[in-house]
């Protein structure tokens, strides 16, 4: 009975810390939506981060002595925690120093899927940081992983879940990979592979997110050398797929910048009025959830609308080529700043340390 009791305290310990770490990473996370217009290289420590990484800190110490006594390794996510919110600060070194770390751990404990996630993460700080060769290795690490993954007695003891997100994050990475090169066959393999990725059953909103942002944003480049109307209506229609998601699990920053989105797909198809409504919608959800942060972003928008106002009725009256109205929605920077934010998030959550 007491080995009952003991083993019982010990799983609740656990998963107190797990949701300890995980509550630290939405205090990095959520503090990081509302500046995601301002990321730059410089570290940006605030009350919110030195909370998160508190928590983060000391459920890693906890972790770390459970590990001494235990065969697998808790501590691999809340050191995968500290580097996604050493990356909401903006500090690339620590960021990817606790990621290494991270993946170490995984290898030599043989935890594969926290190895991926690893993976996914420091592949992604390297493509947002311009580091492509570093990116393009990190990548082909993560490829090997998933070749080893479908006869991995590990990963398929847990179930064939993980399997399926390796499989999803190496697919990713390596679409990152290619469509940052300057070759027109790279990008149009990318695209390709992201296409293919929206049309599989999804495994979880964040990577539905990253993938269809990732992709929106080749469709655009794709959209200023062809100008045809249909790549613009798909993608309009990837991002109301993600606003109605965001929509129906209550994930809120996500609904704010996805209403954003829509009000600059609105003004590049002349559609004033409604994006004055998007950004409206956008503004409420901000204050009614407490989103302060966001609210200003908003407002900056909807100033930014109204100032440009003219300007914005001269290229719909002149019928202005599509390509000068992206440049005026600013849409391809406002992109990149929404793929920043998916990545930030935190993509560990329940579901995976179940």
């Amino acid at each position: 009975m007491l080995n009952f009791l003991s083993a019982n305290g010990k799983s609740a310990i656990m998963w107190l810390l797990l949701i300890i770490s995980m509550i630290a990473v939405l205090i990095a996370g959520f503090s990081f939506i509302d500046e995601a217009q301002e990321v730059s290289s410089k570290v940006t420590l605030d009350i919110e981060h030195y909370i998160a990484l508190e928590l983060c800190q000391k459920s890693l110490v906890r972790f770390e002595e459970i590990d001494e006594s235990d065969t697998y390794p808790y501590s691999v996510w809340p050191q995968l925690n500290l580097g996604i919110i050493y990356q909401a600060m903006g500090d690339f070194e620590a960021a990817s120093e606790n990621f290494k770390k991270c993946l170490t751990l995984s290898e030599e404990s043989g935890t594969m899927f926290a190895a991926a996630y690893a993976l996914y993460y420091l592949t992604t700080l390297a493509v947002d940081n311009d580091r492509f060769e570093e990116a393009k290795v990190y990548s082909q690490h993560l490829d090997t992983l998933n070749s080893q993954g479908s006869s991995s007695n590990k990963i398929r003891k847990v179930s064939h879940w993980p399997i399926r997100v390796i499989n999803s994050f190496s697919r990713i990475t390596e679409a990152l990979v290619l469509k940052t090169s300057p070759r027109l066959k790279d990008k149009v393999r990318a695209q390709e592979m992201l296409q293919q990725l929206v049309e599989e059953e999804p495994i979880n909103f964040d990577i539905t997110y990253s993938v269809i942002l990732n992709l929106c944003e080749l469709l655009l480049f794709e959209l200023r050398a062809s100008g045809e109307t249909d790549v613009f209506q798909e993608t309009k229609s990837l991002v109301q797929r993600l606003a109605t998601q965001a929509q129906n699990q209550h994930l809120f920053p996500y609904v704010v910048n996805t209403l954003i989105l829509q009000a600059k797909l609105a003004m590049v198809e002349g559609d004033l009025i409604t994006a004055a409504q998007f950004l409206d919608q956008a503004q409420l959800t901000a204050k009614e959830k407490s989103l302060i942060r966001l609210s200003k972003k908003v407002s900056t928008e909807i100033i930014q609308l109204e100032s440009q106002y003219d300007n914005w009725q001269r290229l719909i009256q002149s019928n202005a080529p599509i390509q000068a109205r992206l440049e005026q929605a600013q849409l391809k920077d406002y992109l990149k700043n929404a793929l920043r934010l998916a990545r930030l998030e935190g993509v560990t959550t329940k579901t995976e340390y179940e």
